[in-house]
């Protein structure tokens, strides 16, 4: 079945989806694309990049992030700052 038979909303999910794998499996990103896989705003990025906790070139006149050092850094983050897990509380 192709992609033009599927009802409309079918076929948008299944976009999102490639696309979503694709972006996956990137080595670099764009500013804006780190910022929102970070979930932190332009100055924070760009402070992460000028204090060397970010990897990132210029490939021309644009900037790009290494996805690695982005993993590496929220692994640096949580060992740092590790989440505390609650304890349960008991039925009954």
């Amino acid at each position: 079945m192709d992609s033009n038979s599927l009802p409309q909303n079918e076929a948008r999910e299944i976009a999102r989806l490639r696309a979503k794998r694709a972006h996956a499996e990137q080595l670099v990103v764009r500013p804006a694309d780190a910022e929102r896989m970070l979930g932190c705003s332009h100055f924070t990025l760009y402070k992460l990049l000028g204090n060397g906790e970010l990897k990132s070139f210029k490939l021309g006149k644009a900037r790009r992030i290494t996805v690695e050092s982005i993993k590496a850094y929220i692994a640096r983050q949580l060992e740092q700052f590790p989440t505390k897990s609650r304890p349960r509380r008991a039925s009954g």
